[in-house]
């Protein structure tokens, strides 16, 4: 298994062994730690550790339910994927447009390496990427097929789900972040479909106490995170900004179009972007430029990467409307509460402001908090989070769990 080892927090999503404790060795950690002696991370990507839209031990060791164990003193173990991942992550300069595989990114690489010998299923980590919350309660890897069974089975046993494996754990403490999945898809598409791309809050709301009533029936406390305002990620520009960096397009032979000019339409960039990026080099052996609209697309089922003011109003209603519903689940089994988006907010307020070569050229293109793929956090990013769910922790309990102190760092 795959120890729990006291970190240190060094370069770029890098942690340097400090010390690791033997099974047998007495660590004796600050006031709340024993509450977390067997603690259980039901989630989606974000609590599995995604980084860069891949999944590996090195990204795993650095999900914030790993990160708060370990600077809690707590058991932790991780279903540790060997590399180059399940599925592969992206790496940097995105310019160059590879996987860690060496596939290139607009081709895909839907392969799933195995997990390291000596691990038993399930470990405390029972997250699974791209889960949603009726997942969570009843997909196995028995269920699922092509990739997706391959990614359950590196995480859950044959025939359990994330609900179930929690439940078998026998929990002293769980945290649940789950809600991502029903909304994130509209934000990243741009097409804001009800039943489609998203799910109305009515329909996920009874799914979501079934999941609490689950873990309210171990007895154990627990943290319940809310659902980020998918539509200000990082990664989400206006189109006036596009507009702005037209100079650097072009260099790129990329033609930003007119209705940019001052447009507040939100353009998820990694999509739209690099999608341009990729039709600019095939252009470019005909003679030709690739062009770039701001303008909002036709509601259907091919992604524009475009929302309008009217889509971004009504996804965070929704949302709102989630975290409305999370927050009455917590207040009503005695549960702590993480604000997903005030730590987003720290994403955001340290952002740069837009810049096409600073996108495609370096190792943090949407901040210093996130990964490539600009939906998923970095290391220091999850260190964020972990930090914030210490400090709900300490207030709602009145634990005294530490929080790792972040240096800044070059941007480029």
């Amino acid at each position: 298994m795959f120890r729990r080892c006291a970190l240190a927090l060094g370069a770029l999503s890098m942690f340097t062994l400090a010390a690791c404790e033997s099974d047998e060795a007495d660590v004796t950690g600050p006031p709340g730690s024993g509450a977390l002696a067997r603690y259980v991370a039901v989630g989606t990507s974000l609590s599995a550790g995604v980084q860069s839209q891949g999944l590996l031990y090195s990204t795993q060791a650095r999900a914030w339910p790993a990160l708060l164990a370990d600077q809690s003193f707590a058991p932790f173990e991780y279903p540790a994927i060997r590399g180059p991942g399940c599925a592969p992550p992206m790496i940097a300069p995105l310019q160059f447009g590879h996987l860690l595989s060496g596939v290139p990114i607009a081709t895909g690489d839907a392969s799933c390496a195995a997990l390291f010998p000596g691990i038993t299923l399930p470990t405390n980590n029972v997250a699974v990427p791209g889960a949603t919350t009726s997942a969570a309660l009843s997909a196995t890897p028995a269920s699922r097929t092509g990739f997706s069974a391959m990614l359950y089975a590196r995480i859950l046993p044959a025939n359990e789900s994330q609900v179930s494996a929690m439940m078998d754990l026998d929990p002293t403490f769980v945290s649940v972040e789950l809600g991502s999945n029903e909304v994130l898809t509209a934000a990243t598409s741009g097409q804001v479909i009800p039943n489609a791309t998203y799910t109305p809050p009515a329909v996920w709301e009874p799914v979501y106490t079934e999941v609490i009533d689950s873990v309210e029936a171990t007895g154990a406390r627990a943290l319940l995170v809310t659902v980020p305002l998918v539509s200000r990620i990082p990664s989400m520009r206006a189109g006036a900004e596009l507009w702005n960096a037209r100079q650097q397009f072009l260099a790129f032979n990329i033609v930003v179009q007119g209705d940019c000019d001052g447009s507040t339409n939100l353009i998820f960039t990694p999509g739209l972007v690099l999608t341009k990026v990729a039709e600019a080099q095939a252009a470019a052996a005909q003679g030709q430029q690739a062009q770039l609209s701001c303008a909002n697309g036709p509601v259907g089922p091919t992604p524009d990467f475009v929302l309008s003011p009217t889509e971004v109003q009504t996804l965070e209603a929704v949302v709102g409307d989630m975290n409305d519903h999370i927050a009455s689940e917590a207040a009503a089994n005695g549960y702590a509460l993480l604000d997903a988006n005030e730590v987003l907010q720290q994403f955001i307020d340290e952002r740069p402001a837009f810049s096409l070569v600073t996108m495609l050229t370096c190792s943090f293109p949407h901040g210093q908090y996130m990964s490539l793929d600009g939906v998923h956090p970095n290391g220091y990013g999850y260190q964020l989070v972990a930090n914030a769910a210490a400090e709900a922790l300490n207030e709602h309990y009145g634990f005294a769990l530490p929080t790792v102190a972040l240096p800044a760092i070059p941007q480029c």
